[in-house]
């Protein structure tokens, strides 16, 4: 099936075609080497000693490089969309599939591999590499900042952040 080809079903959409050479350069073999400008544009920025991660510096860069190629309108992955924050945070069938403090929602659980009512381990052809699992926990413990955050000292990471998203109320009682 040619990808342009007219023949079976007409000409892929741009963001289909896109997904396509992401899925296949980022997921099939890490012994690839790219292109400046590819490595550039899926880079995944290390975590800092004591820095904060953000949605806008540490986390798109992981969901664009791991998760939107099937987490996207139109593919099979429970309604849950991950094209921006909102998305992640409000899409899906089981939400909130990520609260904010908690590194059991599903999101997490599914990070580290566990079959759930929600879904299956994700992503689902391979683990993500333990310091990216790690990312994605400081930052919901970090009350999952959109922008980078500077930490006030004595203060908690959450609370020094004008923008974080603010943990929603839990549906567990606690006793």
């Amino acid at each position: 099936m040619p990808p342009l080809g007219l023949t079976y079903g007409g000409e892929l959409p741009r963001a289909d075609l896109l997904a396509i050479v992401a899925f296949m350069r980022y997921t099939w073999d890490d012994r690839v080497e790219l292109p400046p400008d590819a490595l550039a544009a899926f880079n995944i920025p290390p975590l800092a000693e004591g820095e904060i991660p953000s949605y806008s510096v540490h986390i798109e860069p992981l969901v664009r490089r791991s998760c939107i190629s099937c987490h996207r309108p139109g593919k099979q992955n429970n309604n849950y969309w991950m094209r921006d924050l909102d998305e992640i945070l409000t899409t899906g069938d089981h939400t909130p599939n990520v609260i904010a403090g908690d590194l059991g929602s599903n999101l997490i659980r599914m990070l580290h591999r566990e079959e759930i009512e929600a879904g299956g381990p994700m992503p689902p052809t391979r683990e993500l590499k333990p310091e990216w699992i790690a990312i994605w926990e400081a930052w919901v413990l970090a009350g999952m900042p959109e922008l980078p955050v500077t930490p006030t000292p004595g203060a908690s990471p959450a609370a020094s952040s004008p923008t974080s998203v603010p943990a929603p109320a839990s549906a567990t009682p606690t006793p």
